[in-house]
């Protein structure tokens, strides 16, 4: 008896754990509010990319945290979950 209940809590501890690293790692969405598509570039925690987003849409990025810079206007910010644009403005 005694066993299966240590088997028990070590198997709950690993599920446990196991759910925080993924959501340290979660990807990061951003959507862009504005009426004209964007160039941007996002460096992600295991990744880092460029590309457009179309206006009023929303993407996913990569495992977070992201740091996402739009090209027009150079404003940046940083994200663990998720970005908007609003104005050309990133945040």
């Amino acid at each position: 008896m005694k066993l299966k209940i240590a088997a028990l809590f070590f198997s709950l501890s690993v599920i446990v754990f196991a759910g925080q690293i993924f959501a340290e790692g979660a990807v990061v969405t951003l959507t862009n509010n504005d009426a004209e598509s964007l160039e941007f570039t996002a460096d992600c925690a295991t990744t880092m990319t460029s590309g457009f987003i179309s206006a009023h849409q929303t993407i996913d990025l990569a495992a977070g945290p992201c740091t996402v810079t739009i090209k027009k206007t150079g404003s940046s910010a940083q994200g663990s979950k998720s970005l908007t644009i609003t104005n050309g403005k990133v945040n």
